[in-house]
């Protein structure tokens, strides 16, 4: 008796505080109530979701915006992004724009990735992607400006700075890659098999 006393008491204070998860405010089209058809639902935390619903879900294209200024237009399915997409953030001030292919809630297919030079340890990104990291062949610019010298020593590239790899990324890793400077020279920087050779 004392342990459902306790379980009930437990379950009441959870009500009382609110530890719910955050439905939001809809306003938009329902069907049977639930979410469904063109809506707009804003949360307590500042996220907005503007766009279409299928039984209850984000489903189909729509725009999130988030209070810290990050924003995703593109297909969703099931809550998550899902198809082509263009998401922009700003993660640790990198000042990122990511566009391309989604597959429920990350980054898988083709796609880009910019982010502004001097903030992020690399500029640019473009090809295969697998769950939100570099996989397959691509190329990738590692950024050249590196005002106090930690940012590229923190991902270990310091000796690659500037430079374009071309080839295939495995896991986000480097698999087989040659390396090219702004004028397009081949360098001596290459990997194979994820070994880096200098």
């Amino acid at each position: 008796m004392k342990n459902l006393l306790l379980v009930f008491h437990i379950l009441l204070i959870i009500t009382l505080v609110g530890c719910t998860k955050d439905k939001g405010v809809y306003v938009g089209e329902e069907i049977d109530g639930k979410r469904h058809g063109q809506g707009t639902v804003t949360y307590s935390n500042g996220k907005k979701y503007v766009g279409e619903f299928k039984n209850g879900k984000k489903h189909g294209q729509g725009t999130q915006t988030w209070s810290d200024g990050d924003k995703y237009v593109g297909g969703f399915k099931e809550n998550k992004r899902h198809g082509k997409g263009t998401y922009e953030f700003n993660q640790h001030g990198k000042g990122c724009i990511y566009k391309g292919d989604w597959n429920e809630g990350r980054r898988t297919g083709q796609g880009s990735e910019t982010c502004t030079e001097g903030k992020w340890w690399f500029v640019f990104y473009e090809g295969g992607w697998k769950n939100s990291k570099f996989h397959g062949q691509g190329k990738l610019v590692i950024t050249k400006s590196d005002p106090d010298g930690t940012l590229l020593t923190k991902h270990n590239v310091e000796k690659i700075k500037g430079l374009t790899l071309i080839g295939e990324f495995k896991n986000r890793r480097f698999w087989n890659l040659k390396s090219y400077n702004d004028a397009g020279e081949q360098q001596t920087f290459t990997v194979v098999y994820g070994k880096w050779t200098y």
